[in-house]
C-alpha cells in the first residue's frame, strides 16, 4: 500500500518570531529535516501546504522531489483547512497519508515504520501517555475529512470521520516537540544532533552526462497523473521551458520518446507518457527502492553497532 504524507506549512510563524519551516535546525532547514525523514520511511508523494511566504518556501524545497499547494486563505483559516487543501490533491495518489504540522520535524524514521505496520483507520503515535505527530490516515478518513463541515480542529474532525484511533507506543520524544519558543528550539537542537546519522543515496542514469534522476521521475509521475506539462511544473516549481529540457534531454539518451505530445485539436491539448515512458518510470522506481534497501542494509552491517 503506497504510503503519502502531508506537511501543514501555511501559518504564520506568530509565537517563534520566524519563519518556522525554514528555520535552521543543525545545518538544515526544520522543513528539510521532515522530508528527509519522510523520505527515510519510503513515503510518497510528500505534499507540503503553503501560504504564507509560499513562494520563498517552495523555492526552499523544489530540488527535494516535493509537491506544493498552497492555502490562498491562510491568513483566516486554520490547519484544518490546510490539511483539506493538502488531503484533496493527495486523496487518489495513495492508500493511506501521514500528517503533521511543520513544527514538529523530530519524530523518527522508525516510528514511521512502526505506525505503518498497522491497519487502523487513524494511527496516532504515543510516548509517556502522550499523542503526537505524525498522525497516519487511511484514505478513506481522508475523503471524509475533506467533506467534514463541523467546527473544531482536525483532531476532532478525524474523530468524527474515523471513530476510534489506534494508539502506537513509541520511544521518540521527537513526535511531542514542537518549535513554538526559543526554549523549544534549544532542546530541537540537542535532540537532532543525536539523531542525523543515516546513510544517503540518490540514484541517477548517465551516458557521457546525466540524463535521468529524481527530478525527471518527479515530472514524469506528475505528468502522468495530471496530463499537463504545465501543471507538473507549477506543482515542482520549475519553469516550463526546464520541464521541457528534461524530457527532451532524457528522450535523446534514451533513443525513443518517452511523452506524447498532443496539441490543440477538438478535445484540447495536452501530454500524455507513452507505454516507453511509463516502463522507464517503473523500472526507475524500482531499482531505486532495492538500492535503498541494500544501502540500508550495508549501512546497519558497518555502522549498525554506533547509531
Amino acid at each position: 500500500m503506497k504510503t503519502g504524507a502531508v506537511i501543514a506549512a501555511a501559518g504564520i510563524s506568530s509565537r517563534m518570531g520566524d519563519f518556522k519551516p525554514m528555520v535552521q535546525l543543525g545545518s538544515i532547514s526544520i522543513i528539510h529535516r521532515q522530508i528527509h525523514t519522510l523520505k527515510q520511511g519510503d513515503v510518497d508523494p510528500i505534499v507540503i501546504v503553503t501560504g504564507y511566504r509560499a513562494e520563498e518556501l517552495e523555492k526552499h524545497v523544489a530540488k527535494l522531489g516535493v509537491i506544493c499547494v498552497k492555502n490562498e486563505d491562510y491568513e483566516s483559516t486554520q490547519m484544518l483547512d490546510s490539511a483539506k487543501i493538502g488531503f484533496s490533491y493527495i486523496a487518489d495518489k495513495c492508500g493511506r497519508c501521514f500528517f503533521m504540522p511543520v513544527d514538529v520535524p523530530l519524530f523518527t524514521a522508525n516510528t514511521l515504520d512502526l505506525l505503518m505496520e498497522q491497519q487502523g483507520c487513524a494511527v496516532v503515535p504515543v510516548t509517556d501517555g502522550e499523542e503526537g505527530h505524525p498522525i497516519l490516515l487511511s484514505v478513506d478518513v481522508l475523503k471524509k475529512v475533506i467533506k467534514y463541515s463541523g467546527g473544531g480542529s482536525l483532531a476532532d474532525a478525524v474523530e468524527s470521520c474515523c471513530g476510534h484511533r489506534t494508539r502506537v507506543n513509541v520511544e521518540d520524544p521527537g513526535i511531542l516537540h514542537d518549535v513554538d519558543t526559543e526554549e523549544d528550539f534549544s532542546m530541537l537542537v540537542a535532540f537532532h544532533n543525536e539523531q542525523m546519522f543515516r546513510p544517503s543515496i540518490s540514484l541517477r542514469l548517465c551516458r557521457e552526462e546525466v540524463f535521468f534522476g529524481s527530478g525527471t521521475a518527479q515530472l514524469l509521475t506528475l505528468l502522468k497523473n495530471t496530463g499537463s506539462v504545465l501543471t507538473a511544473c507549477k506543482e515542482m516549481n520549475i519553469s516550463y521551458s526546464k520541464a521541457w529540457k528534461m524530457i527532451n534531454s532524457a528522450e535523446k539518451e534514451l533513443g525513443f520518446p518517452i511523452v506524447d505530445r498532443k496539441h490543440g485539436g477538438r478535445e484540447g491539448g495536452g501530454t500524455m507518457l507513452t507505454p516507453s515512458g511509463e516502463d522507464v518510470l517503473s523500472r526507475f522506481y524500482a531499482m531505486e527502492k532495492e538500492a535503498k534497501d541494500d544501502v540500508q542494509r550495508l549501512f546497519q552491517k558497518y555502522f549498525g553497532d554506533i547509531v
